[in-house]
């Protein structure tokens, strides 16, 4: 996710809050319109995104939009002459709303809006390029709104809200393990132990990033230790916290300092 992607700098990255006929569906959206590395970083998540970027090609710009689903594992993409990204982010178990079939299909994978949508995402596709980053970003707002008003949910079910293991999940749900499994890899793309390692993960690197020690922030959120928390990390993210931590401001060392924002 972009809070957290590439050691938890936001470089160059505008947060836009959706309208409010969106907020059930939509966490936040994104313009970033320079990438400071030819290859980004991207963290484990439990929410799916759409992701339109723009890159200077030698015969001139190029745009593609993608829908991509949840991730089980960190992902190195390639970035270089892009020029321009904006995306969506959405909230757990909205996916298949939005593209009609089951979120564990886009599992670390993405489709292009044609490949979903056929003429219809083309045309989006057309309309963000042609437009400025504003007018780009409301193309893509207007586009879900239609898309989510034809098949809404009366209420979006977060079913990573406040959790801490799948016993609590199953107990506030009221429902059997079995159909929990089912649902969330339906809905969310993850099965329930999966998902909330990663929400776990994402929270103690949000502390991290703030300034915390590593102790301190392991302990916060829940794991055994600092070595708990590190082999975690590294499993499900391909570094330590440290080095994380580090790459997304080098001037960081291991005493655990931070640098500003």
């Amino acid at each position: 996710m972009i809070w957290l992607d590439e050691g938890g700098r936001q470089r160059g990255v505008r947060l836009v809050a959706p309208p409010p006929t969106l907020c059930n569906e939509v966490e936040h959206f994104w313009i970033q319109e320079s990438m400071p590395r030819q290859t980004w970083r991207i963290v484990p998540d439990t929410n799916a995104h759409a992701i339109f970027s723009i890159k200077q090609e030698t015969k001139g710009l190029n745009a593609n939009g993608f829908i991509v689903g949840a991730r089980s594992e960190f992902l190195d993409i390639d970035v270089t002459n892009r020029v321009l990204t904006i995306g969506a982010r959405f909230r757990p178990g909205v996916l298949p709303l939005l593209v009609r079939d089951s979120a564990e299909y886009f599992t670390d994978r993405g489709f292009t809006f044609d490949e979903i949508w056929g003429s219809h995402g083309s045309s989006l596709v057309q309309q963000m390029m042609d437009g400025t980053p504003s007018v780009a970003l409301s193309n893509l707002t207007q586009f879900l709104l239609s898309r989510f008003r034809s098949n809404r949910a009366s209420r979006v079910c977060d079913f990573l809200h406040g959790a801490t293991s799948v016993t609590s999940l199953t107990r506030e749900l009221e429902i059997p393990r079995r159909t929990l499994y089912n649902r969330m890899r339906a809905s969310v793309g993850l099965p329930p132990k999966l998902a909330l390692r990663i929400e776990r993960m994402h929270e103690a690197l949000f502390e991290l990033n703030r300034g915390g020690s590593i102790a301190a922030v392991a302990a916060g959120a829940g794991y055994a230790d600092q070595a708990h928390f590190t082999r975690e990390t590294f499993c499900l993210l391909g570094e330590t916290p440290a080095a994380w931590r580090r790459r997304g401001c080098p001037i960081v060392q291991d005493n655990n300092e931070v640098c500003g924002q």
